[in-house]
């Protein structure tokens, strides 16, 4: 997926109708980019996300009314990720690895399974920038931090959360 997205500001949430976009398994730099009303993206089968560069060429750069970004399988999310993103945002990774990363531009909370907590904080790129090891936390707390979560009903059913 490309920059077709970028600016534009009919998007509401990508979360339910993005399920059909099997096809799409890669999110290049600025595709969301000031993509001012999206409010949630869930994206399923995305594995590659982004890549190194400046702060310019950030996939959610301006998406001031972002609150949540989904990933069930990403393996690699590129450092310049959500730059001049809405303050708060947070990130929701389902992987069972740690993606690769440089790890540039990343702001926010990123909630991951509990059991890689410790190996993203010892993963180059994951903690370097930024709000350090204390943007990562364990999935488990998602439903104290963000009661209003899409997902928390999916997650539970799904055991990734009790």
């Amino acid at each position: 997926m490309g920059t077709k997205l970028s600016g534009n500001a009919a998007i509401l949430r990508f979360n339910n109708d993005s399920v059909f976009l099997t096809a799409v398994t890669s999110i290049g730099n600025s595709a969301f980019k000031n993509t001012s009303s999206m409010t949630y993206a869930r994206f399923p089968y995305v594995t590659s996300a982004g890549t190194n560069g400046g702060a310019n060429v950030c996939i959610f750069e301006g998406c001031t009314s972002l609150n949540a970004v989904l990933f069930d399988k990403i393996t690699s999310l590129g450092g310049s990720y959500n730059y001049l993103a809405k303050s708060g945002m947070y990130t929701v990774i389902l992987s069972d690895s740690v993606p690769s990363t440089n790890g540039r531009w990343f702001y926010g909370k990123f909630y991951v399974l509990d059991s890689l907590v410790d190996s993203y904080k010892a993963t180059t790129g994951w903690t370097q920038y930024g709000e350090g090891a204390s943007r990562i936390l364990p999935i488990s707390q998602l439903p104290t931090d963000h009661p209003d979560c899409p997902w928390l009903g999916e997650l539970r059913e799904k055991g990734f959360i009790s």
